[in-house]
């Protein structure tokens, strides 16, 4: 009999051999068809396919729950890649494209490859993770739950007290009224009580949410919804539903198992929400809070269809990456990752801007400035995404590595958690983590990097100053 390791094994390099030849067998195909139809209808066909079929898989061989990292970041990618497809399969109109630069049938068939590419290293990468921490939880020992941990759950509660301060006194700080007759594109300066307050709040709503007390999770979870409410309302979707998929996949994780029932209605609510305020992103936040004069020009019945439409506007950065990188443009080796790493350090050098804007213009400006110069020069993006910062950089070799990287790194996330119970301060590191790699899927480096750091750092700074004056505080106590 073939010992479990032996079959796991098996499986994995079973799948890989799969996967590569289905890639080939795809690629010959979709160029076949492409040459004698002129069309790219079956290349949308098959992104959409591989999808349910790696998410099929995945959750048949693999997952632990529906709700696991792997699963959400899938569904995530499908909405933000796969949504086009779905446009182009029903013949439905889509943003993909920039007014003046066409597109041909070769560059959807060659970008919808690339995605397939991607998602295959990504699986594959989770895959061979799980394998691995499967056969390592066997030597795996549980600590002794009244082992002396670093950090008592006292410790990281006035922590929590602490960001929740910050957050909230850096806001009201922050808050100008302006913000009532503003729409997001009002919304792109950062300031240091804006920069305080987006990373302590988030924050803060993790420290309680893992907590062991029913009424500190209240108080977690309220903050991570408010907080999401906060960023959808302003304009920032994006950031919003990776603040509500980090606290869905800790309530799921940590707390109790999400039934059937109410993951379907969570999953409704979300593309509701998204498809909504999708239609609402040119309101005033005064616009958009008077929900009874908003709703008349919201149409319903496009619903998903607003999902899909604004997926096809990341879907947009890739495929105009692949077709002008490397032919009109060289790739970057690496650069952009640089100058991303650089922004970690504060401006100390006396210039006006960050040299990391002075001397590089980073993927999402590069793609501005190239494609619609008009917008660039009032100030206005078109974000980017991780699949195409990785081609931007090292071509096909970026895609295969950084997503069979990601997908590894995240299910190695997803099994440490479990593991984490009794070590509550890594699960709110971890949570730090997850809620920017959601949020990095439709954005570069650079954009992302600053916050999860500085968001990392506050939180063990203000965690080791309170151990601190805890211990002096029992110190005091033993002199008496």
């Amino acid at each position: 009999m073939i010992k479990k390791f032996n079959r796991d094994k098996l499986f994995i390099v079973f799948f890989m051999g799969v996967s590569s030849i289905s890639l080939i067998f795809i690629n010959i195909i979709l160029n076949l068809f492409e040459l004698k139809f002129q069309n790219s209808y079956f290349s949308h066909l098959m992104l959409i396919l591989a999808f349910v079929v790696l998410i099929f898989i995945w959750n048949h061989f693999f997952a632990k729950s529906y709700v696991d990292l792997i699963n959400l970041f899938l569904v995530v990618q499908f909405i933000f890649f796969g949504g086009n497809s779905v446009l182009k399969v029903f013949n439905l109109e889509s943003k993909d494209y920039f007014s003046g630069f066409t597109l041909t049938h070769n560059d959807y068939i060659l970008t919808n490859i690339i995605i397939i590419l991607s998602l295959l290293c990504f699986v594959l990468g989770a895959s061979i993770s799980e394998v691995t921490s499967r056969n390592k939880s066997k030597k795996y020992q549980k600590k002794d739950p009244n082992q002396k941990h670093q950090y008592t759950d006292e410790v990281i509660n006035f922590s929590g007290v602490a960001l929740l301060l910050i957050g909230l006194i850096s806001f009201i700080i922050d808050f100008d009224f302006s913000w009532i007759n503003s729409s997001y594109k009002n919304f792109g300066g950062t300031t240091l009580f804006k920069f305080l307050w987006t990373i302590s709040l988030p924050t803060s709503g993790f420290v309680f949410a893992t907590s062991n007390i029913k009424k500190n999770q209240i108080i977690g979870f309220s903050i991570l919804f408010l907080v999401s409410f906060i960023y959808i309302v302003i304009g920032n979707r994006g950031y919003s539903i990776s603040i509500l998929l980090t606290a869905i996949w800790l309530y799921d994780n940590q707390i109790r198992k999400l039934p059937k029932r109410k993951l379907i209605f969570l999953s409704l609510l979300i593309v509701f929400i998204i498809s909504v305020f999708y239609q609402m992103k040119s309101f005033t936040i005064q616009q958009k809070l008077n929900v009874i004069d908003s709703m008349q020009y919201i149409n319903l019945e496009n619903m998903f269809l607003s999902l899909f439409e604004e997926s096809s506007i990341t879907y947009r950065t890739l495929i105009y990456t692949v077709q002008s990188v490397p032919i009109d443009k060289g790739f970057e080796w690496g650069l952009s990752y640089f100058w991303a790493l650089t922004t970690l350090v504060p401006n100390i050098f006396g210039t006006s801007a960050h040299p990391s804007v002075i001397f590089y213009e980073n993927p999402s400006e590069w793609l501005a400035w190239t494609f619609s110069p008009e917008q660039a020069s009032l100030g206005f993006g078109f974000g980017f995404s991780n699949l195409g910062e990785a081609y931007f950089n090292f071509g096909l070799v970026g895609i295969v590595f950084s997503n069979f990287a990601f997908g590894f790194l995240l299910e190695t996330l997803n099994k440490n958690a479990k593991k984490l119970l009794n070590q509550r301060h890594k699960l709110i590191l971890v949570a730090i983590v997850i809620s920017n790699l959601f949020w990095g899927i439709r954005n570069p480096l650079s954009s992302i990097i600053r916050d999860a750091f500085y968001q990392y750092i506050i939180f063990v700074v203000i965690l080791i100053l309170i151990k601190m004056m805890f211990k002096k505080k029992m110190a005091s106590f033993s002199n008496c």
